[in-house]
C-alpha cells in the first residue's frame, strides 16, 4: 500500500512539473529575454514578454528618478536608442529604449545611477502683473525637466535665481484655430528656482493692416479691425454667431496663404504689411470634394474665388480677359470665346476638378485681340 501511494505521488509530481513547463515554453522561432532589475525598485513602466523574434524592435519603457540617471544595457552592451517622451501637459513621462532582438537567449539589465538624495526642486513665483495662468509654485520638478509657461501676454521678461533661459513665446491656438495662450518653456535646474515677471519695454513697430471682405454678407465678423498693428501681435477673427451663412463655410488668406480655423481664427502679425482676405465656400461636402486653390495676383477673375467642388465635375470659370491657367497636375482645360455681335467678348474656361486638392495659377496672355491690350 505504501509503495502505492509512493507511486502516484510521484506520478502527480510529474504531471505538474510537465504543465509548468508547458506554461513558460518559449515559443519556436523565439529566443527567451531575462530582465535583471539590480535596485531596490522596479523601473520598468510596462512589462515586457518572455520571449521575441529575433530581429524584432524592443521597447523598453522606464520610468523618470529624481536627480539620477537609468542606464539600460543588453547582453553587456547599451541599447540602440533613447528618447524622453513628454506627456499631453508637455512634461516628461518615461523613458523609452529600442533594441533588436538578437538570435541567443539573451538578458536585459537595468540600473539607476548617480542617485541623489535630493529628488526635486521648488518654483517661486514673483507676478505681480498675474501675467502667468498655469500654477507653477504647486509642484516639484525635477532636474532637466521641462517646465511651461503659460500667458495671455507675449511681451513678458523672466529674471531668474539662479539664471535659466526661457525661451521667446510660442502662439497657442485652439481647435478651432482660434487664439488660446503663450507658452515659454525652459529646463530645471538642479536648484530650487526663484522667476521674477516683468513687461518688456521693447516698443515694437506698427505694420500695415487690410482686411478684405469679399462674402457680400455684412457684419459677418464681429472683430473690429484696426489700420496698424504691433509686429507679434495677434489679430483675432471671429464670425458672428447671428450671421446667415446658411451652409457655406467661410476660409481666409493671409498675404495669399490659407489660414487654419473654423469660424475662429488667430494671425500672428509680422513684420511686414498685412492683407486678410474672407471668402465663402460651399462647405456641404464630403471625401469626394476638393479644395481649388486660385492664384489671381491680378484680379483677372473679378468675384471667383477658392472653394471646394465635387471630383469629376465640371468647373467654371468666366473672364474678359485672355488668360492661362498654370497648373502642375496637367488638367485638361478648354477655353471657348464668346462675342455678343456688339463688341463685347467674354472667354469661359472650364476643366474638370481631379480627386486631388488642386492649385491653379492665372495669368494674363500678351495677345492683340486681349481686351487689356
Amino acid at each position: 500500500m505504501k509503495k502505492l501511494i509512493i507511486v502516484l505521488t510521484a506520478l502527480i509530481c510529474l504531471l505538474t512539473l510537465a504543465s509548468c513547463v508547458g506554461k513558460d515554453k518559449i515559443p519556436e522561432g523565439e529566443y527567451e529575454l531575462t530582465v535583471v532589475e539590480e535596485d531596490y525598485i522596479s523601473i520598468l513602466c510596462e512589462p515586457l514578454k518572455k520571449s521575441y523574434k529575433p530581429g524584432e524592435t524592443v521597447i523598453v519603457k522606464t520610468g523618470i528618478i529624481c536627480d539620477a540617471g537609468v542606464k539600460v544595457t543588453l547582453n553587456g552592451e547599451k541599447a540602440i536608442s533613447h528618447e524622453l517622451v513628454e506627456d499631453e501637459n508637455g512634461r516628461y513621462s518615461h523613458h523609452e529604449w529600442k533594441f533588436i532582438m538578437p538570435e541567443k537567449h539573451s538578458y536585459l539589465k537595468l540600473e539607476i545611477v548617480g542617485f541623489s538624495p535630493v529628488l526635486e526642486y521648488g518654483i517661486t513665483v514673483n507676478d505681480k502683473l498675474n501675467a502667468i495662468l498655469n500654477d507653477l509654485e504647486g509642484q516639484l520638478y525635477c532636474n532637466g525637466e521641462k517646465v511651461i509657461i503659460r500667458s495671455m501676454r507675449n511681451d513678458l521678461i523672466f529674471e531668474t535665481t539662479p539664471n535659466v533661459k526661457i525661451s521667446a513665446p510660442e502662439l497657442i491656438k485652439n481647435e478651432n484655430g482660434g487664439f488660446s495662450h503663450y507658452e515659454y518653456f525652459f529646463s530645471m535646474p538642479s536648484h530650487d528656482l526663484t522667476v521674477n515677471v516683468d513687461l518688456s519695454m521693447y516698443e515694437p513697430s506698427l505694420v500695415n493692416f487690410t482686411f478684405n471682405n469679399h462674402t457680400g454678407i455684412e457684419n459677418l465678423f464681429i472683430t473690429d479691425f484696426m489700420e496698424e498693428y504691433a509686429e507679434g501681435d495677434v489679430v483675432e477673427i471671429d464670425v458672428n454667431p447671428d450671421a446667415l451663412i446658411e451652409d457655406r463655410g467661410i476660409i481666409l488668406k493671409a498675404n495669399g496663404v490659407l489660414v487654419e480655423g473654423k469660424n475662429e481664427w488667430c494671425v500672428l502679425m509680422p513684420s511686414k504689411s498685412l492683407k486678410i482676405d474672407a471668402y465663402l465656400i460651399n462647405s456641404s461636402f464630403g471625401e469626394n470634394w476638393k479644395y481649388l486653390n486660385i492664384i489671381d495676383k491680378d484680379d483677372l477673375l473679378a468675384n471667383f474665388a477658392d472653394g471646394y467642388y465635387q471630383v469629376g465635375k465640371r468647373v467654371v470659370i468666366y473672364t474678359d480677359y485672355l488668360i492661362d491657367i498654370i497648373s502642375e497636375d496637367g488638367i485638361q482645360i478648354d477655353g471657348l470665346c464668346v462675342d455678343d455681335g456688339e463688341g463685347m467678348v467674354e472667354y469661359i474656361y472650364s476643366f474638370e476638378m481631379p480627386n486631388s486638392d488642386l492649385t491653379v495659377e492665372i495669368t494674363c496672355q500678351n495677345d492683340d485681340n486681349n481686351n487689356n491690350e
